[in-house]
């Protein structure tokens, strides 16, 4: 088994972002305001492989997802899953603690004996 993740680590890794895919929700984490490029490099330092990004710096934007988020003088990040966005936060540790909050992955042993873990 030690050879296979050896040859073929990069593909075993794509296949597991691929289950991890149908075993947790997507999150969408939205950063409006003026403020956004540093907060977003902020939570982009994590290893997030399970969020999608939007952000935008103007009130008027033609995105949908950010349509009556932008709050004037302020920056705000939502954490949103199926279309229901958290209350906003204005510190990235308060997003991130959102964001890994309760999720479940489905984690494997080397003997690939399936086992779920709460982080």
């Amino acid at each position: 088994m030690k050879a296979k993740f050896e040859n073929f680590g990069a593909s075993l890794s794509n296949w597991r972002l691929l289950m991890m895919d149908f075993i947790g929700p997507t999150k969408e984490v939205v950063i409006v305001g003026e403020n956004t490029l540093p907060l977003l490099h902020e939570l982009q330092k994590q290893y997030l492989p399970q969020v999608i990004w939007a952000v935008d710096i103007e009130e008027n934007t033609k995105v949908s997802l950010l349509q009556e988020h932008y709050k004037k003088n302020k920056t705000l990040i939502y954490v949103c899953v199926g279309k229901a966005c958290q209350l906003p936060v204005e510190k990235v540790e308060d997003a991130l603690d959102i964001i890994l909050e309760k999720i479940t992955y489905l984690c494997t042993d080397l003997k690939f004996n399936f086992k779920i873990v709460q982080i």
